[in-house]
């Protein structure tokens, strides 16, 4: 007798417990169910770090038009200034 013919068909499909088990270890360690269960996947975590400056973006995306072009312009202007100011080294 084998050691496969002592597992019954019931026996031989992973139960639900394991998939619960696998969730829950991820979520402790912060990683992805594949990170977990495939050797050469990514670490990667379990869940999307909040991203609110995203978030807004995506909202500005529905302005009307000409209001885009006046917030782009505004964002422009303030990268130049903090770049102008890393060139001399004020602020």
């Amino acid at each position: 007798m084998t050691p496969s013919s002592l597992l019954t068909e019931q026996d031989q499909k992973p139960p639900e417990k394991w998939g619960n088990l696998i969730v829950r270890l991820a979520e402790v360690f912060d990683v992805s169910c594949d990170y977990l269960l495939v050797e050469t996947a990514p670490r990667r975590p379990l869940r999307a770090p909040t991203d609110h400056l995203g978030d807004r973006l995506n909202d500005l995306a529905t302005l009307d038009p000409e209001d885009q072009a006046a917030l782009l312009r505004m964002l422009d202007a303030l990268v130049t200034k903090t770049k102008l100011r890393a060139i001399t080294g004020t602020g």
